[in-house]
């Protein structure tokens, strides 16, 4: 054909989905945007507000505006951006993905003449299909990242769980230690207390048995006594 079409290609430090290059004339940068391209606008809430206030609004989010912006900075290269919501109202029919593909052109200031050379009908509805099922192909892997996050996060809250659980055994056996530790303090203190109370128990003993043997020895002096007295007198 009058053209060489290829797929994801470094444009600068960007990649575009497909580059057009034709025999003669600019490059055309084609880019596919799907849903996560653009921003949706919160719709009025307002009972007056019409029909056409409360249908969504389509915007580019900023990264695909600065892309965009950078590609026209490009020589030699002719940005194009294929809205998918236009795509979709297309609903699967060739023809009117060809009229629509070529209107796209035409807003990026292809020429009719010049888009019929880059691209035949028949050949942009492939291009524009391979396109759609290669955004689909990355929907799909992000739906799968996103999936595999959310396992990741369901993971991390099961193993906060029993973290959770663990500190709170670690804290009740702590617990339980303190007051083992406290019960043999309590223990030694009463210990303690006894010997001392054996000890001084003890010593009282011992400070009374010399004064009971002082007393006797007293008491056989005297009786000693009267009778030596006793016998002088007779």
């Amino acid at each position: 054909g009058g053209y060489r079409k290829s797929d994801e290609v470094d444009l600068g430090g960007f990649i575009v989905d497909i580059l057009i290059t034709p025999a003669a004339g600019p490059r055309l940068s084609i880019e596919v945007n799907g849903p996560p391209h653009y921003v949706q606008l919160v719709p009025s809430l307002s009972s007056a507000a019409s029909a056409a206030e409360s249908a969504p609004v389509h915007r580019l989010n900023g990264k695909s505006c600065m892309k965009m912006w950078f590609l026209q900075q490009l020589e030699g290269v002719v940005p194009i951006a294929v809205p998918y919501f236009g795509w979709d109202a297309c609903q699967s029919n060739p023809a009117r993905q060809a009229t629509f593909l070529l209107e796209v052109l035409r807003e990026a200031g292809v020429s009719a003449g010049a888009a019929s050379q880059v691209a035949p009908p028949t050949d942009v509805g492939a291009v524009a299909q391979g396109a759609a099922e290669n955004v689909e192909g990355r929907e799909e892997i992000v739906a799968e990242c996103f999936q595999k996050l959310q396992a990741a996060r369901r993971a991390s809250n099961e193993a906060q769980v029993v973290l959770a659980e663990a500190n709170k055994e670690v804290s009740r056996l702590q617990e339980l230690v303190l007051q083992a530790k406290r019960a043999k303090e309590r223990a030694e203190e009463e210990a303690t207390e006894k010997a001392k109370g054996l000890a001084e128990a003890k010593q009282a003993h011992d400070r009374q048995r010399p004064d009971d043997g002082g007393g006797e020895l007293d008491t056989l002096r005297s009786a000693k006594r009267m009778k030596s007295s006793n016998g002088s007198a007779t």
